[in-house]
């Protein structure tokens, strides 16, 4: 097995492999065999080092890639890949569009396993219960006072994500009687611990120091017969350092 990592540019997320995976992926004795960079400046120089990580890819044997950075560059891999008859297996996350790659790209995703964080981009309601929390069931009440209806999670999952931007705003302002910033507003909301689990993600905590509240992840898998990602693990504890 040989692994490649197209990580993708601006320069931010361009030090997170170096940073962060490389060294937990050599911890793991898993050796990155080769590191593609996808520049998404501009259409100018997106295409062209998608071209060229793909060949670099593909001639150097590589059968397993994962894609860091976000951006949605994952799709765009896929579909130059399969234009040079390249199909490696990919690991998918909930910030690489998966539904969008398993419709558009059915070839690709053979075999693809994955790390779900956020359970509306990445699996079905028959895979995790919907609603599953209580703030998700207050979110869908929210949202469809304006007379939608909302019948999957995932017709729901951007309205889900700014109906969790509100109510955490909310919450974090609550007690602050004198001073409103960023700065107090952070110090209430790293003392919610548990006490406010989002709508978006599978178990909730916030802890000081870290500016997510996710503390937990779901392992997936592309199942042919559905076409689609099932969780292949109940959610687990996230390793977060602040």
């Amino acid at each position: 097995v040989m692994l490649g990592m197209p990580p993708s540019f601006p320069p931010l997320l361009d030090k997170f492999p170096s940073l962060f995976s490389h060294p937990l992926l050599d911890s793991l004795g898993i050796e990155v065999a080769a590191r593609g960079r996808i520049d998404t400046t501009d259409a100018a120089t997106f295409q062209p080092s998608i071209d060229a990580a793909v060949l670099e890819f593909k001639d150097a044997g590589i059968t397993h890639v994962l894609t860091l950075g976000g951006n949605r560059v994952q799709p765009f891999f896929m579909q130059f890949a399969e234009l040079q008859n390249y199909t490696p297996t990919y690991a998918l996350t909930s910030y690489d569009s998966p539904v969008f790659s398993i419709e558009s790209f059915p070839a690709s995703v053979e075999g693809a396993l994955g790390v779900s964080v956020i359970p509306a981009y990445d699996v079905a309601d028959d895979q995790y219960p919907f609603p599953a929390n209580e703030t998700e069931e207050l979110c869908i009440s929210i949202l469809e006072r304006t007379g939608d209806r909302f019948p999957t999670r995932a017709n729901a999952r951007t309205g889900l994500q700014y109906c969790d931007a509100a109510l955490l705003l909310q919450r974090g302002a609550e007690p602050l009687t004198d001073v409103l910033d960023a700065a107090a507003w952070t110090d209430v909301v790293w003392q919610l611990g548990a006490s406010f689990p989002l709508a978006s993600t599978y178990r909730t905590r916030f802890i000081p120091g870290s500016y997510t509240g996710a503390d937990a992840y779901a392992v997936t898998a592309f199942d042919p017969d559905c076409s689609c990602l099932v969780l292949e693990s109940d959610p687990l504890d996230l390793t977060r350092t602040p």
